[in-house]
């Protein structure tokens, strides 16, 4: 169990500028010399987010280093220290109004908190605490704006008796700070009129090791001596955001070795740099990274920039510690000169938040978000959204292409898209690909032109024409809840024509699809998923596959011929011939029959349902009482089947429900 004042807190860090021994200073500017103050001078700023109520953390030694340290609650009235990336120390016992030292484990001795109990509920949890380096505190001076020289007084405490105490500089200190001890007299040091006076009679110390500072020497419990740290910056300094201090000490206390830092951070600045810059990239994004193209401490600047090019912008600014800002699509800007050197329009900032997605039956829906606040000026605001669109799996072009719709904006400070195609202009698994973008007119004498925002992004939906499978209704006390969307029920009988007039149709009932070419029956899809070897094909026509060709119509059943001796019908797919009927010579031809292609299905109930590379022949399937798919062809004429395909010697063969 460790005390404050001893083994590692055996010397103690004091502000001076007290008006008297011991009194209370602690403003860091006023550390200019005289008597000590009752308040440490701290190396680490500590940050504790999520405090661990009943326990105070007043002081952490700054060899602690920066990063998350813990503090863990070992039992109702024990804590231990973790340092940070550092090992589990002993618990300590802390009572009630207690104050003690929590040291970290191992070799981590330097490392330390002191910690207070302010509560007598029991201890529990577990805390981290932030600890970061300090600006501006009494190690690192206020900032500098100018070469020049800046000092500040601590004192050294020795709370318990010490030997062979040094203090030295870190070697990242070498020629920019020094050190300097003054004995007191009276239990003052000499007072600076300003953080700009240097105190007089005493010797500097640069050292860097412990050999080579300042040798403090064998000290008695407390014993008080004065440090000076003076900080220099010379004419041709380089600006920097941070610049770090760090004073190291070591001492013996009853035998055992120890070591600390003192820490602490400031800003070297040079007006000079506060800029605005301009950088130019030909045809693309500026390097932001190396020297602007342009610079100026005011606006406007001016650029010379080439003609026949289109030049991107960025403005930045540039502080005195030579940090530059963030961009943002705010701060670009793109300029357009003609060969002739006349500037041309700059186009509107493109949308953002797109997406593009199947709509109910057949459609998509584009939705966007565009926000005029965004331009750089309120001329290049755009009013209206256009749209490029293609169906055919190419890529939209607005160099090329006309644009397939366009909308007004309504000039709010948001304007949002949402976009639906028109119901059924596309098959089902079309890919519908699509550029966004938005649109600013403007005159020229007295034509009305347009420029658009160069995004090129291309979003794309599949069509679908079917939502999911319905939900079941599910069963309460005394009533029933659920989405009322129509039950699925068997067909029964349900005849649906090609060509009424020379009776072609077909007939769907439970478990059975039949194409009926007035009186012949082509064939009878059958399903029971139940009944795996009752299922397939059944047809008492010649099935054979061979070349099959030729544009048909856009229904999925196109009759060719039905006169006399030439009653023929055609399978398509989006409008290409993919297998023929023969009906007068019962046959029937496919492209290719592949047992082994996968059926692409659809959840349409209609007995024939028309897909952008596929035509698919539904059927219900006794098994799970709902339509599925059967079999289908693709564009290229393969015909999949998910069952068998079944010849038969009668049409009661094909019918047959066993």
């Amino acid at each position: 169990m460790a005390s404050t004042g001893t083994v590692g807190d055996a010397v103690q860090v004091y502000l001076s500028g007290a008006l008297a021994n011991n009194a209370y200073q602690s403003d860091v500017d006023a550390a200019l010399g005289g008597y000590r103050s009752s308040v440490r001078a701290s190396s680490l700023t500590m940050r504790r987010p999520s405090a661990l109520p009943g326990l105070t953390v007043t002081h952490a030694s700054g060899a602690n280093g920066t990063g998350n340290g813990v503090l863990t609650c070992q039992s109702a009235s024990t804590v231990s220290w973790t340092p940070p990336n550092g090992t589990v120390g002993t618990a300590v016992t802390i009572a009630n109004g207690e104050t003690k030292l929590l040291i970290g484990g191992g070799t981590e001795i330097n490392k330390w908190v002191v910690v207070t109990r302010t509560s007598a509920t029991d201890l529990a949890g577990v805390e981290v605490v932030q600890l970061l380096d300090t600006f501006n505190n009494v190690f690192g001076p206020s900032d500098f704006s100018a070469a020049g020289f800046k000092y500040r007084a601590v004192f050294l405490r020795f709370a318990s008796a010490v030997t062979a105490c040094h203090v030295w500089l870190d070697s990242a200190n070498d020629g920019v700070r020094a050190l300097a001890a003054e004995t007191p007299v009276s239990n003052a040091i000499q007072t600076i009129a300003s953080e700009s006076a240097a105190p007089t009679g005493v010797s500097w110390d640069m050292g860097t090791t412990e050999g080579t500072g300042i040798d403090i020497g064998t000290q008695s419990a407390g014993a008080i001596v004065g440090l000076w740290i003076r900080h220099a910056l010379g004419s041709g300094y380089t600006a920097s955001a941070h610049v770090d201090t760090i004073i190291h000490y070591s001492y013996t206390c009853a035998a055992v070795d120890y070591a600390g830092q003192l820490r602490g951070k400031c800003r070297y600045a040079d007006s000079a740099l506060e800029l605005y810059l301009l950088f130019a990239g030909d045809g693309a994004e500026p390097d932001l990274t190396g020297t602007a193209d342009a610079s100026a401490a005011a606006l406007p600047i001016e650029l010379a920039l080439a003609a026949d090019h289109d030049w991107w912008l960025r403005t930045i600014t540039q502080d005195a510690y030579g940090l530059r800002s963030h961009t943002n699509d705010a701060s670009n800007r793109v300029i357009r000169l003609a060969a002739d050197g006349t500037q041309e329009e700059d186009p509107p900032s493109a949308p953002s938040i797109v997406t593009m997605s199947a709509y109910t039956a057949g459609e998509v829906r584009v939705q966007a978000a565009y926000y005029p606040l965004l331009e750089t000026v309120s001329a290049d605001k755009a009013t209206s959204w256009v749209l490029y669109l293609t169906d055919d799996g190419s890529t939209p072009d607005p160099a090329v292409d006309d644009a397939y719709d366009t909308k007004s904006m309504g000039g709010g400070d948001a304007e949002l898209l949402d976009y639906t195609t028109a119901q059924g202009t596309w098959l089902e698994d079309q890919v519908i690909k699509c550029i966004p973008r938005t649109r600013r007119s403007y005159i020229v004498g007295e034509e009305t032109l347009y420029v658009e925002s160069t995004n090129s992004t291309v979003y794309s939906a599949t069509v679908e024409y079917f939502g999911p499978a319905r939900p079941s209704i599910v069963v309460t006390h005394d009533g029933w809840y659920g989405q009322d969307v129509g039950i699925q029920a068997a067909p029964d009988d349900e005849v649906t024509y090609v060509d009424e007039t020379n009776n072609i149709y077909w007939l769907m009932k439970g478990g059975q699809t039949q194409l009926w070419a007035d009186t012949v029956l082509v064939f009878s899809l059958k399903r029971d998923s139940s009944r795996p070897s009752w299922s397939g094909l059944y047809t008492t026509f010649a099935v054979d596959d061979g070349a099959i060709s030729g544009a048909g119509t856009t229904d999925p059943i196109e009759v060719a011929s039905w006169t006399g001796g030439d009653k023929t019908l055609y399978i398509t797919v989006n409008g290409a011939r993919v297998a023929k009927i023969d009906v007068t010579n019962l046959t029937i031809t496919f492209n290719t029959i592949d047992g082994a292609a996968s059926v692409s299905s659809t959840l349409s109930e209609s007995p024939i349902w028309r897909k952008y590379a596929h035509t698919c022949i539904q059927v219900w399937d006794l098994g799970n009482d709902t339509v599925v798919t059967g079999a289908s062809l693709t564009s290229a004429g393969v015909l999949a089947l998910a069952d068998k395909l079944v010849g038969c010697n009668t049409e009661g063969e094909c019918t047959s429900e066993t």
